[in-house]
């Protein structure tokens, strides 16, 4: 039995906008933040960028929207300038499985891969944790990326 769900949770977009804001937070001694614009016309847009070195090392391009199968996340990953990860018409791409107020569990739609979720969670004021999870598998401290409010 799976660690989490694997099948889609309907759910309003509304329902993420505990994520809205900045977040920064370091990885070891690298600098890793996150941008979340409000829900708004069935979209809510994402940037992550990690800076290894005090030298950008990727930045991610993130969107969730509203589909009739639920709430779909999606990440296209870039090196400096631009230069992407996926081929131009893919994306990495997972659905919301489960959500609660200052929680959401994602999971990735695709079976040529292992199972993995990814999980948001806000579970103190200002302090937000991400980390991905995988069947089997221990998420230890230091997998998780924290980060904390700032304002822009």
């Amino acid at each position: 039995m799976p660690i989490y769900p694997t099948q889609a949770q309907q759910a309003s977009l509304e329902t993420l906008s505990w994520l809205t804001g900045a977040w920064r937070g370091h990885k070891g001694l690298d600098e890793i933040d996150e941008y979340w614009s409000y829900p708004a016309h069935g979209l809510m847009m994402g940037m992550f960028r990690w800076v290894r070195e005090e030298k950008p090392w990727f930045t991610e391009h993130i969107t969730i929207t509203q589909e009739p199968e639920g709430l779909i996340l999606r990440i296209k990953h870039f090196n400096p300038g631009l230069v992407g990860w996926e081929e131009k018409e893919e994306s990495v791409k997972f659905c919301a499985v489960e959500l609660e107020p200052g929680r959401a569990v994602f999971y990735r739609l695709n079976p040529d891969k292992p199972d993995l979720w990814m999980l948001y969670e806000h579970l103190e004021p200002g302090l937000l944790h991400s980390y991905f999870a995988q069947e089997g598998k221990e998420v230890a401290p230091e997998d998780k990326f924290v980060y904390r409010r700032f304002s822009l």
